[in-house]
């Protein structure tokens, strides 16, 4: 799908190639580890946890 980018190398550079690759491993790793992708199936699981159940993990930059 990204090959077809690469027409044109000079407009290939104004990508964003690090957020595809990026988009493109968290697809890969929830397919391997059976998370599910399907927005209906996450609001489902994320409404079935307790409010004790989150952990908030600020950035730090």
């Amino acid at each position: 799908m990204w090959l077809l980018k690469l027409v044109d190398f000079r407009v290939a550079s104004e990508f964003s190639w690090g957020s595809a690759v990026l988009a493109t491993l968290y697809r890969e790793m929830c397919g391997y580890v059976g998370i599910p992708t399907a927005l209906e199936d996450i609001r489902l699981l994320l409404d079935q946890r307790s409010e004790t159940q989150f952990r908030m993990n600020p950035f730090k930059i």
